[in-house]
């Protein structure tokens, strides 16, 4: 994963953490927005 990518998950999980909602599952549903494989970690 890029740099960009991987700064645009910080900032979901970010702004997440403010919310009464699980910060993780923000994460998860943005990396397959992305395109991303979410069970490949930050090495996929």
């Amino acid at each position: 994963m890029d740099f960009f990518k991987i700064a645009i998950l910080v900032i979901i999980q970010g702004f997440a953490e403010l919310l009464p909602v699980s910060s993780s599952a923000h994460v998860i549903l943005a990396q397959k927005i992305m395109g991303l494989d979410p069970s490949a970690g930050l090495h996929g």
